[in-house]
């Protein structure tokens, strides 16, 4: 992409909800080094904490589903 296009977006109060909502949030890879599954358990657990704090029940659904994605990534870390 060429660095002079800019891309502006303008945020009023209502579309951050709207906007979560409507992108869900996925892990992928980039082609990186896998890490070892204590650092995808690490990461779960840092979701956990924000899911926990979470006042809206769609946050936290979707949260827990990000969740659930880092515990695949340890598992399939720790069996290789």
């Amino acid at each position: 992409m060429p660095a002079a296009v800019r891309y502006h977006c303008k945020i009023t109060r209502a579309q951050p909800k709207k906007m979560l909502l409507s992108r869900p949030m996925k892990i992928a890879s980039l082609n990186a080094p896998p890490m070892p599954g204590e650092y995808y358990r690490r990461q779960a657990a840092r979701v956990r904490v924000l899911a926990h704090d979470a006042t809206m029940p769609a946050i936290r659904e979707h949260l827990a589903d990000v969740v659930l994605q880092y515990e695949k990534l340890a598992e399939g870390a720790e069996t290789g």
